[in-house]
């Protein structure tokens, strides 16, 4: 790698001139013969079912939430398996950390560079980061919806409860935050459109 081109990375600039990522450097995964139908960004909270706990919200985290349908099935039946999906966001706490990123960028890019001359590894196009998965559950006939200020109250039935324990499957009450109205808006109508109607 040469000395210029460290010159010219985003490292040594201050925040607000960060280059944002090209979309090809972070790939979503899609499987096949599902499609996804809508998606917002918001912030994850589970309420708690335990009487005692104080702060009966619990923070699951920020990410990306989509709603995914089987292909060429048609919407609003339980065949199209509408299923919502919520992953963390990988670099959201590495974009508070502007120079530790950058510095990161820099260092993956010299051993990919490194290992590109020794023809080992040829391409970074393959690279994909997959976040954690904060909510996986299926629409069900019936599901009610609660709009509260920018957020979304609903019950979901999904594997395990408080105390760690998967081998049940509960109903849980989830808070979806999304930074507008509108968003919270165009999910209740998607969660709505999507959900088997019988």
């Amino acid at each position: 790698m040469c000395f210029h081109n460290i010159l010219n990375t985003s490292f040594l600039l201050p925040e607000n001139e960060l280059q944002q990522p090209g979309s090809s450097s972070v790939k979503k995964s899609e499987e096949k013969g599902i499609v996804t139908v809508h998606e917002v960004k918001c912030k994850l909270y589970v309420k708690s079912s335990d009487p005692e706990v104080t702060d009966i919200w619990k923070d699951k985290g920020t990410g990306q939430l989509s709603i995914k349908c089987k292909e060429g099935i048609s919407k609003g039946t339980k065949e199209s398996k509408p299923t919502i999906v919520i992953r963390n966001d990988v670099c959201s706490i590495m974009d508070s950390f502007w120079f530790l990123k950058s510095l990161l960028t820099l260092v993956m890019v010299s051993v990919i560079d490194w290992f590109a001359h020794l023809d080992i590894l040829c391409s970074f196009d393959g690279f994909s980061m997959v976040g954690k998965v904060l909510l996986n559950a299926l629409l069900y006939p019936g599901i009610k919806t609660n709009p509260q200020k920018n957020s979304l109250v609903a019950i979901f039935h999904t594997a395990g409860d408080d105390s760690g324990n998967n081998d049940s499957v509960v109903a849980r009450t989830f808070l979806f935050r999304m930074k507008t109205e509108e968003d919270r808006n165009k999910l209740a109508t998607a969660i709505q459109e999507y959900a088997p109607s019988t």
